[in-house]
C-alpha cells in the first residue's frame, strides 16, 4: 500500500472534515481515511510500481469559520501526475498549487508509460473518492440576477455554488477557467446593495481602482490577476485561487496544533513580504492595508513556498496626496493616525504595517498598541515582547523589527533598504533562502500577460428567459425606430427566424418594404439590422472591444466594419443579390418617397460614420421643397 503520513499529530477530539476512500487498481474493496483540520497527508511510493517516492497530499484549510474547510489535493512533481474527474493536474519540472476538492470528486493516479506522463491506459493504480458532509443550504450563494449573468461569460469563467470567503463588501466564490480547468477565486460584489450605504461612490471608487492596479502589477510576490466582468448591479473581480490559506490561519493553526513558528518560518514570510511591498513601491504604490489576513500561502500551507500580497482596495499613489485615514487600527503607521487635515503619509506606513505584522507573527496573544508613545517606549515594549514569547529572535533581527517601528517615517526603514538588510544575509537560513528563492521560480510563470479592459455585461434585470434576450429586445426596438414605424406583431405563427423576437415574418416584410423606401443609407441600415435578427444565435465579436464584449453591445452603427454597414450600389453584399428593378421604377419610388416628405430630410454616410471611408462616400440629400433632389457621390 502507498505510504501515508501525516504532517502534525491529530488530536482525538478534533472531527474529520472529510473522508477519502481509496481503491488499489481494480481490487474490490475500499479503505477509508479521515482528513483534519491539522494534518497533511502524503502518498508516495510503497509497494506499488508507477507512484514517485513523494506523489501527492491532501491537506485542509479553515480559511473562513463561518464557512466549511476547503479540502485540496497537490501533486507533488510527480513523474506522471495526478487527474481529478479526468482533468490532468502536475507538472514534473513545475511547482502546482492545490486544487480545491468538492464532494463527489474522483482523484485517480494514472498509469503511465515511462516519458509519457498524460497517456492514461489501463486501470488507474490508486482511485480516491473524496466525500464531504456541506449543509444543505449554504451561507449564501448567488442571486438569480447573478446567475444570470455569470451565464453570459459562462463559456470562459464559471462560477461554482462553493463559498470560500466572505468578506464587508464582496462574497468569494470558487470558480473555474473552462478551457484549462484552472481554479480561481470570483469575488462577487453587490452593487445594488452597496449603494444603500453610505460610502457608496468611495468603495466602488476603490473597488474600480483595485481592478484597474491589479491589472498592471507582475510579481510572483503579488496576488494575479485574472479577469473582471461589470453589470449595472455585480462587479465580478477573478483572481488565482491562493491554496494555502491566509497568514492568520497559518498563525492560529500552529498555535493550536503545533509545531511553533521558528525565526526561520519568520524569515522566509518577511522575505516575501518585503520582496512584494519593494515592488509595489517601485511601482508609485503604497498598499495600506498590510495585515496577516491579506497575507496568502499561494501554494500550499507552509511558509516555503511563494506568498503573496491580497486586497488592494486601499492602495494609493505616492504622487498623490494621501491623507485618507484607511487600513485597520491596529497596523496604521502614526503619522495616519496625527490629528489635522494637512497629514500626509506615503511608503513608510507599509514599513509600519510589516513590523506591527512581525510582531503578530511572534506572539499573537499580544495586542501591540503603540500610538502615544516615544520612541524609547517603542523599544521597550519590543524587547518585552520577544523575550517573553515562545519565539528567541537573533539580535539581528530584534534590529530589523525595531528600524520597522521607527515613529518618525524618516527614520523608518525602506523596502529598499530592507531586501538588503543584515537579517537576509547572516548564514542562518541562507541555504533555505536559497530553496526558497528556487521553488518560487518554478511556481510562477514570469510571461507578463496584456490584460483587456473590464467586461461590460448588459442590464439583465429586464430578461426573463436567457442572458441574449435583452440585447435581441434593443436591436428589436432599434429596427422599429429605424423603419419609422411601428410594428406589431402579427397574430400568426412566428418564423423560426423571428421567433424569441417578438418580431413575426410579417414584420420583416414590413421592415424590407419600408427599406425599400428608405434613403439608400438608411436603408443599409435597416439591412444591417434585419440581417442580425435572422440569426438566431449571436455572432461572436470579431476582436475585444473596450466599451462591451460583442459586436452589438452599444449598437453604435460608427464601430461596425465597412462590409457590414455598405456595400456599394449594384455590388453583391451579404445579404443576398440587389434586388432587380428597373431604373424607371427605381426613380418613379424614388420621386414618391420625396414628395412624400414634409420636412425635409438630410443623410450623410462619411467618415464620420465608418473610419476609412471617404469624408463623402455616399450623401444623398433631399432639398426642402417638394419634387427637387440631389444625389451628390
Amino acid at each position: 500500500m502507498a505510504a501515508l503520513e501525516g504532517e502534525n499529530s491529530v488530536d482525538v477530539e478534533v472531527q474529520p472534515v472529510a473522508h477519502i476512500k481509496v481503491q488499489v487498481g481494480g481490487l474490490a474493496g475500499l479503505e477509508t481515511i479521515s482528513l483534519y483540520p491539522n494534518s497533511i497527508l502524503k502518498f508516495g511510493q510503497g509497494d506499488l510500481q508507477g507512484l514517485s517516492p513523494d506523489h501527492l497530499e491532501f491537506y485542509v484549510i479553515n480559511f473562513d469559520e463561518q464557512l466549511p474547510a476547503l479540502c485540496y489535493v497537490r501533486d507533488r512533481q510527480s513523474q506522471n501526475g495526478i487527474r481529478v474527474n479526468g482533468h490532468f493536474l502536475g507538472a514534473h519540472d513545475t511547482i502546482t498549487p492545490g486544487h480545491c476538492l468538492q464532494d463527489g470528486d474522483v482523484v485517480t493516479v494514472p498509469i503511465c508509460k515511462k516519458g509519457d506522463r498524460k497517456a492514461g491506459g489501463g486501470h488507474p493504480q490508486l482511485t480516491f473518492y473524496f466525500c464531504q458532509e456541506l449543509p444543505e443550504r449554504p451561507p449564501f450563494s448567488l442571486k438569480p440576477l447573478q446567475r444570470k449573468e455569470a451565464a453570459s461569460f459562462a463559456e470562459r469563467y464559471r462560477i461554482t455554488d462553493r463559498p470560500i470567503g466572505d468578506g464587508a463588501h464582496a462574497k468569494v466564490y470558487l470558480s473555474v477557467e473552462t478551457a484549462t480547468a484552472r481554479q480561481a477565486a470570483c469575488r462577487v460584489v453587490d452593487m445594488d446593495a452597496l449603494r444603500h450605504k453610505r460610502d457608496a461612490q468611495s468603495t466602488l471608487r476603490r473597488l474600480r481602482q483595485e481592478i484597474d492596479t491589479l491589472r498592471q502589477l507582475h510579481h510572483p510576490n503579488i496576488i494575479s490577476y485574472v479577469h473582471a466582468a461589470q453589470s449595472p448591479h455585480t462587479l465580478y473581480c477573478f483572481t488565482e485561487l491562493a491554496t494555502g490559506g491566509d497568514l492568520f490561519s497559518f498563525v492560529q493553526r500552529r498555535l493550536l496544533y503545533g509545531p511553533a513558528i521558528r525565526e526561520g518560518d519568520l524569515k522566509m514570510i518577511v522575505r516575501q513580504i518585503v520582496d512584494g511591498v519593494s515592488y509595489l513601491h517601485k511601482a508609485g504604490v503604497v498598499h495600506r492595508d498590510l495585515k496577516p489576513e491579506n497575507v496568502l500561502f499561494a501554494i500550499r500551507p507552509t511558509p516555503d513556498y511563494r506568498i503573496v500580497l491580497s486586497d488592494l482596495g486601499h492602495s494609493g499613489l505616492q504622487r498623490q496626496r494621501l491623507k485618507s485615514l484607511v487600513g485597520t487600527e491596529q497596523y496604521i503607521a502614526p503619522e495616519m493616525a496625527t490629528d489635522g487635515s494637512d497629514a500626509q503619509h506615503g511608503f513608510p506606513v507599509d514599513m509600519w504595517a510589516l513590523g506591527i505584522l512581525i510582531l503578530f507573527i511572534v506572539d499573537s496573544q499580544e495586542r501591540c498598541q503603540f500610538h502615544g508613545l516615544v520612541q524609547k517606549q517603542v523599544d521597550d515594549r519590543i524587547d518585552g515582547l520577544c523575550s517573553n514569547s515562545g519565539m528567541k529572535l537573533t539580535a539581528t533581527a530584534q534590529r530589523f523589527l525595531k528600524k520597522c517601528l521607527k515613529i518618525n517615517p524618516d527614520e523608518r526603514l525602506t523596502a529598499s533598504q530592507a531586501e538588503n538588510h543584515g537579517w537576509f544575509r547572516a548564514k542562518a537560513h541562507l541555504e533555505r533562502l536559497k530553496r526558497l528563492r528556487d521553488r518560487i521560480e518554478t511556481s510562477w510563470s514570469s510571461t507578463r500577460k496584456v490584460f483587456s479592459m473590464v467586461e461590460t455585461i448588459p442590464d439583465m434585470s429586464n430578461v426573463g428567459h436567457s442572458p441574449k434576450a435583452s440585447l435581441k429586445q434593443e436591436v428589436s426596438s432599434k429596427l422599429k425606430k429605424t423603419t419609422g414605424e411601428r410594428l406589431e406583431c402579427s397574430k400568426r405563427p412566428a418564423t423560426p427566424s423571428s421567433a424569441g423576437l417578438g418580431v413575426s415574418s410579417s414584420d420583416l416584410k414590413k421592415a424590407n418594404q419600408s427599406r425599400m423606401r428608405a434613403p439608400s443609407g438608411q436603408r443599409n441600415q435597416i439591412t444591417l439590422l434585419s440581417k442580425y435578427l435572422d440569426h438566431e444565435e449571436l455572432e461572436k465579436p470579431r476582436s475585444s472591444s473596450p466599451a462591451g464584449h460583442g459586436l452589438f453591445s452599444s449598437l453604435q452603427l460608427q464601430s461596425i466594419p465597412e462590409t457590414f454597414v455598405m456595400h456599394g450600389h449594384g455590388q453583391k453584399s451579404e445579404e443576398g443579390p440587389p434586388l432587380k428593378r428597373t431604373k424607371k421604377e427605381e426613380k418613379t419610388d424614388f420621386q414618391n418617397d420625396v414628395r412624400s416628405k414634409v420636412q425635409p430630410v438630410q443623410f450623410q454616410m462619411g467618415r464620420e460614420d465608418n473610419r476609412g471611408w471617404g469624408q463623402s462616400r455616399l450623401r444623398p440629400r433631399f432639398g426642402a421643397q417638394k419634387g427637387v433632389s440631389c444625389l451628390g457621390h
